[in-house]
């Protein structure tokens, strides 16, 4: 991957984590390195099975939603078109009708 690109996956990528921490409450965390993609942790530390498996789960929806929001390329466009980065836009082809 080129480095523009990595850079620009980098920045969308802790985007993505802060907003999925704010809706969800708990702190997502986006890395690159030899396994990337979003990751959280918390104490379990005096959690019965019930508060567990709850916290689990919450951990578990912001991580789907973050890879989610991460792959939708209008969201990438978006957060990148508002750090002032173009945004390569496909074009649509127009099909030429031949009239005889």
């Amino acid at each position: 991957m080129e480095p523009c690109r990595l850079r620009q996956e980098s920045h969308v990528g802790d985007e993505v984590a802060r907003r999925v921490s704010e809706k969800h409450g708990v702190k997502v965390r986006f890395e690159i390195d030899y396994e990337s993609g979003f990751f959280t942790t918390f104490d379990s530390t005096g959690m019965n099975d019930e508060q567990l498996i709850n916290e689990i789960m919450k951990r578990v929806n912001a991580i789907a939603e973050a890879r989610e929001m991460f792959f939708n390329e209008e969201t990438m466009n978006e957060f990148l078109a508002s750090k002032g980065i173009e945004v390569e836009r496909k074009r649509s082809r127009r099909r030429r009708v031949s009239r005889s």
